[in-house]
C-alpha cells in the first residue's frame, strides 16, 4: 500500500472515531457513522459495469457480515503496520490521535464487548487450544500432549462470539415497490403518528446516504461517458438510472435491479430473498413494452453477478427463485428463467442460486434448472 493511501486510511480512522465518540444518541451515531463510512469505502465504477456498487472496507467501521470482523470492528494489525510505514506522512499530533483511536477501539469494538458479556455469563473454561480469529488477536495453536493447557474465556473454536450478523434479508420487495421516496414518506408518517424520535430522524439520514451513494456513482458514470465514447450510451443510461432512483420508485428492470443492489451494498447485505418476486413485474413490464429483451436482461444480471464475485464470499451470496406463495407467479417465473440462464452462462460458484420446486409448478423452470445443473454448474440448489 502506498504511503499516501495509508495516510488517507489513518486519517479516516481518526475522523470515523471522532464521529462515533462525539454522538451520544445511538441512532444518530449509527446514521452518521454510516454516512462517513460510505463516503470512504465506495469503490469507483468501471466503464463496463451496468449495475454499479462495490465497497472495500477500511481499518475501522461497521459491517454486519461482509467487513470481516463484523459489526463495529477495528483492524489492530493493519493499523500497527501502517503506523510503522507511514513515517513522516503523519504529524506528531496525528500519530498520537491514531494511537488514541487504537486504545479506544480495544474496548469499544463489538466483539470485545461480547467477549466480556460472554465471560460474565459463562465464566472461564479450560480447553486444550486457543480460539482462532483476528477478532481477539490469538493464533490457532493446539496444545501438544502433556503440555499445559490455557484457560480462556470461550467455549472454543467456532463457539466464542464473533459479532457476525449473518443471513439478514431485508424486504427487497417493499424497497423496489416503494422506492426511496416511498420509504421516506412512510418514515415521516410514522414519525407524525408516534411523535418525534431520533430513531426516525436516523432512518431519514440513512435514506439520504443511499441517495448520496447513487449520486456519487451518477457523477462517475457521466464523467466516464465523456471519456469513453464507445460506452457513452450505456453509461448515460446508468447515470439516468442512478438519478431516477433517488427521486422516484423504480419504473423499469434496470432501475429496480440497481436500487436493490445499491441498498444491499450500503447495508452490507450478502444474501438476497426472492429475486423473481421483487423484480419479476418490472422485468415483464419491460419485455411487453419493448424496453428490454431477454438478452438485455441477462446482460444486466451478468453485471450483477460480477458484483457478487467481487464480494468473494463463496459461503454466502444466496439468491432465491421459485416456490409457492409468490404474489406474481407468472411474471416471477419468466424472470426465474432469465436468472437460470445467467447462471448457466457465467458458470461460477456465486451467487448460490436456489430454486424452490413444488408440485404444480411451471415445468419449464424446473427443466431449465436441471439443464443448468446438468451442464456442470454448482447451482441452482434444488429445494422441495
Amino acid at each position: 500500500m502506498e504511503k499516501r493511501q495509508m495516510t488517507e486510511e489513518l486519517k479516516y480512522l481518526i475522523e470515523f472515531t471522532k464521529i462515533y465518540r462525539s454522538e451520544t444518541d445511538k441512532y444518530i451515531r449509527e446514521a452518521k457513522c454510516l454516512d462517513c463510512q460510505i463516503r470512504k469505502i465506495l469503490v469507483p465504477m468501471t466503464k463496463e459495469e451496468k449495475i454499479v456498487g462495490r465497497v472495500r472496507h477500511s481499518v475501522v467501521g461497521f459491517s454486519p457480515q461482509y467487513g470481516g470482523l463484523y459489526t463495529y470492528f477495528f483492524h489492530n494489525v493493519q493499523v500497527e503496520k501502517m503506523m510503522e510505514q507511514a513515517g513522516s506522512c503523519l504529524t506528531g499530533e496525528e500519530r498520537e490521535a491514531v494511537w488514541e483511536c487504537w486504545r479506544f477501539w480495544q474496548e469499544e469494538k463489538t466483539v470485545q464487548k461480547l467477549q466480556r458479556r460472554f465471560t460474565e455469563k459463562h465464566g472461564e473454561l479450560e480447553v486444550d487450544y486457543k480460539p482462532y480469529g483476528p477478532n481477539i488477536g490469538m493464533d490457532d495453536v493446539r496444545a501438544l500432549p502433556g503440555e499445559k493447557t490455557e484457560v480462556i474465556k470461550s467455549l472454543g473454536v467456532g463457539s466464542y462470539p464473533t459479532a457476525r450478523i449473518a443471513l439478514t434479508i431485508p424486504d427487497d420487495d417493499k424497497l423496489v415497490r416503494m422506492g426511496i421516496p416511498g420509504l421516506r414518506d412512510e418514515v415521516k408518517r410514522k414519525q407524525k403518528e408516534n411523535g418525534e424520535s431520533s430513531f426516525y430522524t436516523a432512518l431519514l439520514m440513512m435514506l439520504d446516504t443511499v441517495c448520496l451513494a447513487a449520486d456519487i456513482y451518477r457523477q462517475q458514470a457521466e464523467r466516464l461517458a465523456d471519456a469513453e465514447p464507445e460506452y457513452r450510451e450505456a453509461l448515460l443510461k446508468t447515470a439516468h438510472t442512478l438519478k431516477h432512483i433517488q427521486i422516484q420508485a423504480p419504473e423499469n428492470f434496470q432501475e429496480g435491479l440497481q436500487l436493490y443492489w445499491l441498498y444491499s451494498v450500503i447495508s452490507d447485505q450478502m444474501n438476497t430473498g426472492r429475486m423473481d418476486v421483487f423484480l419479476g413485474d418490472l422485468y415483464v413490464h419491460d419485455l411487453e413494452a419493448g424496453i428490454l429483451d431477454e438478452e438485455g436482461a441477462i446482460a444486466l444480471l451478468t453485471s450483477l453477478y460480477q458484483q457478487y464475485l467481487f464480494i468473494n464470499k463463496v459461503h454466502d451470496t444466496r439468491v432465491i427463485i421459485g416456490g409457492k406463495g409468490r404474489r406474481n407467479e407468472a411474471n416471477a417465473d419468466r424472470l426465474a428463467l432469465a436468472v437460470l440462464e445467467t447462471s448457466r452462462r457465467v458458470k461460477d460458484v456465486v451467487p448460490q442460486l436456489t430454486l424452490r420446486y413444488y408440485r404444480g409448478m411451471n415445468e419449464e423452470v424446473l427443466n431449465k434448472a436441471l439443464l443448468v445443473v446438468g451442464e456442470g454448474c454448482s447451482f441452482p440448489l434444488l429445494y422441495g
